[in-house]
């Protein structure tokens, strides 16, 4: 990793290098050089890319910069929530993933033979309760339970 560094520099030194060589060579002479006429065309470009940039930063201040900054990262945390999201399907997709993904966050069923503390024990016992069954006819109406009004309106026409 260092030795690619180490290149790296010794590589753009040389360009720094050669290009200060050629500047010298151009003010000597009088001449352009090959590198001067070739961005000779886009100058103007630079030019105009260079005072837009200079315009919109010339209008920032700690306000509009605040919002800017913003409004930057609201778009790159929903880019980045949006990825996680696809890649999230994708994965549920497959159940051995989707079981994967469970265990690690901590879903599914807590035994009580394994190890686990006695909060979640407690709490996994009161969310496996039986759900409370819906009645369907008179008879299975729980003897502790207070009789509606129409029970009572129904009983008392029967009498």
């Amino acid at each position: 990793m260092a030795d690619a560094a180490i290149i790296i520099f010794i590589i753009a030194l040389l360009g720094i290098v050669g290009m200060i060589f050629l500047k010298m060579q151009q003010l000597k002479t009088g001449q352009k050089s090959v590198l001067s006429k070739l961005g000779e065309g886009g100058d103007h470009h630079v030019h105009a890319a260079y005072d837009k940039v200079k315009f919109f930063l010339s209008h920032i201040n700690k306000r509009t910069g605040i919002a800017l900054m913003q409004w930057i990262a609201f778009h790159i945390l929903s880019w980045v929530r949006n990825l996680y999201l696809r890649i999230r399907e994708k994965a549920h997709r497959h159940p051995h993933s989707k079981k994967v993904i469970d265990m690690v966050t901590g879903r599914g069923e807590v035994s009580k033979n394994k190890g686990s503390s006695f909060y979640i024990k407690h709490i996994a016992s009161e969310t496996i309760k039986p759900k409370p069954q819906q009645f369907q006819a008179k008879e299975h109406v729980a003897p502790h339970s207070m009789p509606s009004a129409a029970d009572v309106v129904a009983e008392s026409q029967e009498k």
